[in-house]
């Protein structure tokens, strides 16, 4: 009998496990869609210049690439996300010098931000990701 509670009791923490991941990626591609979508365009070069890793923040920063639409930015960062667990600690970064003006109103495209915008969503983003998975 305890061995089949045991098994009970595994399966049970591994398909938390699996749901818990879900939730993970699904709030994080959620905050990867709105800051990218959210940044605003001149160039395209601010919204290409976001990175998603794990575990440690990026450092990279391109000066040559643009995004105006962001599909591309948000396909690579999909593709980090499909990794993450919830072990990790997911980063969003953008190491443009003036991505962190642009976030404190230098552009008339988002004065109040989007980065802290998306950062008051995330209670709600991540009861969606929840009630989905």
């Amino acid at each position: 009998m305890s061995d089949g509670f045991s098994l009970s009791i595994k399966s049970f923490c591994d398909k938390a496990k699996l749901k818990g991941d879900v939730v993970i990626k699904k709030l994080g591609l959620k905050l990867l869609s709105d800051l990218v979508v959210g940044t605003p365009v001149d160039t395209g070069r601010c919204r290409a210049n976001w990175y998603v890793t794990l575990d440690n923040p990026s450092i990279d920063e391109d000066q040559m690439a643009v995004d105006p639409e962001g599909a591309s930015t948000i396909a690579r960062g999909t593709t980090a996300m499909e990794a993450a667990t919830m072990g990790n600690i997911v980063y969003f970064t953008n190491n443009l010098v003036y991505a962190m003006p642009l976030e404190m109103g230098h552009s008339q495209q988002a004065p109040a931000g989007w980065c802290r915008i998306a950062v008051k969503e995330l209670k709600a983003y991540l009861a969606e990701a929840v009630q989905e998975a």
